[in-house]
């Protein structure tokens, strides 16, 4: 929205200066626009804003879980109040707000629509448009007073789907933003004086084009006011010392709301290049009372938000009539905000106790203090100063509950690190007790070795840069695997020698190269070093170059795996047609990702095909060929399950971004390595492990909110699918575990020790989850209330809470067990 946005590089212009119409407002009418700076509290999930957006409330970190399955809010919230005054409440677009106010809207009146197609850019955006220019065209008189629109709701998901599927710099966002521009420009021809007319985004985006998080991307976005009145004081009733002296004013008010809220301006305008100080910021809930304002309806009960001052100052008065005026709607704003605090309060809410905001409710008396001095002398100084206290009253509530919102049942997280902690001990006993005596010196060098790296998940720097510490501890084993084989030859002239060396150099270059790529995290930008997904001309030859890597790799895969390991004739046969066509398959829609991403072919072109039918085809031809494998006659061996490790990283590829699939697809070569080696069990199991960490990096994905790979639940599928669609999130989260879980399989059972010494390897797998999980939750029980502990060490514990659990399905269904 800001005319002034320049940024370096050679896609800004896809996404900057793109809403024209906006600054044409701002210029030839003035005192009927307004424009802010607006800002989202985190977690930026759809439901969590659409609902902060009505209510005025604060959402929480567990709710950006109900993001996907949205209930109705049974809070007061703003869209009540309106429909009570405003009858005639038409909705279109986005169906989270149906799902959460159904009882507000008319269901005749309301055309909602799946807001999770996100390879969709156009359907939701086309059917609004079918709706809303009919009802706002209309040229003949409405039958009754009660058919004329009073309040229209229009939630557009093009720019967003956009976002999640081709990310902000793609010809894609310049084209939905040039169809908003346009959209916009024939409602601006309806607003008239009895019109208000609201333009917000509830939400920015990641560079990736996600969002969930709290990076200043997801965070900022716009809104704008027009209407056909005045909404500010205007050149007609006011002179120009009037409006300076109310201008200093109104500065005041968000230089105190910036200081007191931590807002760092400078910081908004380095990161989104543009000039934040020239623009008022106003967080999103600041919304719902100035809308309440402006439309003339009671403030929602919980709201926390503050009004926006410059709407106070629309109607012709004198000054200290201005000043008046503001200082009374602030006082109702803010002995609304005290009232729901002291109800909170009651219900036993820890936090807000009476005693734990004396403080703040001091602020309130003392405002309402000056507030009795200034009308006693009426000293419009003292005004002024009473307006900024109970503006400074309304900002540092939000700051508080900001910091106290969320509540911590300390005892449950003691129970839990409890039971965590006796699993591990157990577990450690058992391996202790069980283990043969040529593992027990290898386990507890590996064993001390991960409580040291699950120590540094206490340290937000070393969460932060984990894939750069994963990468090393991977590099560090795999060179005691090299030396632990060096060690074994007779002379290092020999043959021996080079073949020793061999398998552990491909590995250490297989993650050398692989490191190159990944996704940044928010606190990483300034010094990631990433190669981005394939863009421009140096990314369509990276990109061809990988699909180049599929074919060659893949065949001298399949040849190797053929003839070394194949024993039948009809299990080669069966292992090479479905392996070989999945591998077609794949590469096939790598090649179509990198074209669309390079911008070599339309975005739209053959999606049907490479986005519907190639991946069903993809995971029909995995699970029929991993029932028929199981099922066909064969020797005792290892083939029919490497077959099928073969076939699921195709499957898993399949979800990924393509340097992500392809690296799954070209993995299965380097295990091969890892599985049928003879020695050092217990130093491949933990390089297998260490692999399949290292792999959740560079296949592009990180222990955050804004990396969940969301598009994976359409990846087969036009529609949402609940259930599947969250299989498929999971599985292209955790492919690489998943890969690292079955290789572990393999490893124990190609191994040569007695079966009695398996069931202890399986649980070494199992003690390297456990102990970072038990020691991420103790972190997070002591870091609770520490700045980062949502953005950084609550996602971290998240994620290892699913691979605890993951593991411990995943081997409690292995073979080896069996």
């Amino acid at each position: 929205m800001a005319p002034d946005g320049t940024e370096k590089g050679k896609d800004a212009h896809f996404y900057r200066q793109r809403l024209p119409v906006i600054e044409r407002l701002r210029t030839s009418a003035p005192d009927r626009t307004l424009l802010f700076q607006f800002r989202a509290d985190p977690p930026t999930t759809t439901m969590q804003r659409v609902k902060g957006l009505m209510t005025g409330s604060l959402p929480t970190f567990i709710d950006a879980g109900a993001n996907f399955a949205s209930t109705a809010v049974e809070e007061d919230h703003l869209l009540a109040h309106l429909a009570a005054k405003y009858p005639s409440v038409h909705f279109m677009g986005d169906d989270t707000w149906e799902h959460l106010f159904a009882a507000s809207l008319q269901a005749n009146q309301t055309f909602a629509s799946d807001s999770f197609r996100m390879f969709d850019l156009h359907t939701v955006d086309n059917r609004i448009q079918d709706h809303l220019w009919p009802l706002l065209d209309a040229s003949f008189p409405p039958a009754q007073e009660n058919d004329t629109p009073q309040l229209v709701i229009t939630h557009f998901l093009g720019v967003d789907h956009c976002g999640h599927t081709y990310g902000p710099s793609h010809p894609n966002m310049a084209m939905k933003l040039d169809e908003m521009n346009t959209i916009l420009e024939r409602i601006v021809h309806h607003v008239d004086n009895d019109t208000l007319l609201v333009v917000m985004g509830d939400h920015g985006m990641s560079i990736e084009g996600d969002h969930g998080g709290e990076s200043v991307e997801e965070l900022m976005s716009g809104l704008l006011l027009y209407s056909g009145q005045p909404l500010r004081l205007d050149e007609g009733h006011h002179d120009d010392a009037t409006r300076a002296y109310f201008d200093q004013i109104l500065a005041r008010i968000y230089e105190q709301r910036a200081a007191i809220l931590d807002i760092d301006l400078a910081g908004i305008s380095a990161r989104l290049h543009y000039d934040a100080t020239a623009y008022p910021l106003v967080p999103q809930i600041h919304l719902v009372p100035t809308l309440a304002y402006l439309l003339n309806v009671p403030i929602p009960f919980g709201n926390l938000g503050a009004l926006i001052p410059d709407v106070l100052l629309r109607q012709p008065r004198s000054q200290h009539d201005h000043l008046m005026h503001m200082v009374l709607q602030f006082r109702m704003n803010a002995l609304q905000v005290h009232d729901y605090l002291a109800a909170y309060g009651a219900d036993g809410h820890a936090g807000f106790a009476a005693h734990e905001l004396r403080l703040l409710f001091e602020r309130l008396v003392d405002a309402d203090a000056m507030l009795a001095r200034a009308m006693d002398g009426k000293d419009d100084t003292l005004l002024v100063d009473a307006l900024l206290a109970y503006d400074a009253f309304l900002a540092e509530t939000m700051r508080y509950c900001q910091a106290i919102w969320a509540q911590f049942d300390v005892f449950a997280m003691f129970m839990g690190i409890a039971v965590l902690g006796a699993a591990f001990l157990v577990s450690l006993y058992l391996w202790a007790t069980r283990a043969s005596r040529a593992h027990l010196i290898d386990g507890s060098i590996l064993l001390i070795a991960c409580l040291v790296q699950a120590s540094t998940l206490g340290s937000n720097s070393f969460v932060v840069w984990e894939d750069r510490g994963t990468r090393f501890a991977a590099a560090t084993i795999c060179s005691w695997w090299a030396a632990r084989r060096l060690a074994r030859c007779s002379s290092i002239l020999s043959q021996e020698f080079a073949r020793a060396l061999w398998k552990p150099f491909c590995l250490f270059l297989f993650l050398r190269v692989s490191s190159l790529f990944g996704q940044c995290r928010e606190e990483q930008l300034q010094h990631c070093t990433y190669m981005d997904l394939p863009q421009g001309f140096v990314g369509q030859w990276v990109g061809m170059a990988a699909i180049a890597a599929v074919g060659v790799v893949g065949g001298s895969m399949l040849t190797r795996f053929v003839h070394g390991k194949t024993q039948f004739m009809a299990f080669h046969a069966l292992f090479v047609a479905i392996y070989a066509s999945t591998l077609v398959l794949v590469a096939a829609r790598v090649a179509h990702q990198t074209l669309q991403l390079t911008m070599l072919i339309a975005p739209a072109e053959h999606h049907w095909l490479f986005d519907k039918y190639v991946p069903r085809a993809v995971y029909a031809l995995c699970l029929g060929g991993t029932v028929a494998i199981g099922l066909l006659p064969r020797k005792k061996g290892l083939a029919p399950w490497f077959a099928a490790l073969c076939l699921w990283c195709t499957a898993l590829a399949m979800l990924q971004q393509p340097i992500g699939a392809v690296m799954l697809l070209i993995l299965p070569v380097f295990l091969h390595d890892l599985i049928f080696d003879e020695n050092d069990l217990l130093v491949r199991l933990a390089l297998v492990h260490l692999v399949g960490h290292h792999l959740f990096y560079t296949t592009g994905h990180q222990a955050t909110f804004p990396s969940l790979p969301w598009k994976a639940a359409f990846i087969g599928f036009d529609d949402m699918h609940y259930y599947t669609g969250a299989s498929l999130v999971a599985m292209a989260t955790l492919a690489a575990y998943m890969v690292a879980w079955l290789a572990s399989w393999l490893i124990i059972l190609a191994s040569a020790c007695p079966a009695a010494h398996k069931g202890p390897l399986m649980l070494m797998l199992i003690l390297w989850q456990s102990a970072p999980t038990c020691l991420s939750a103790i972190f997070v029980l002591i870091l609770r209330r520490h700045l980062m502990t949502w953005k950084i060490f609550a996602p971290r514990f998240l994620l290892q809470a699913l691979l605890v659990t993951g593991t411990l399905i995943a081997h409690t269904l292995s073979p080896v067990l069996a």
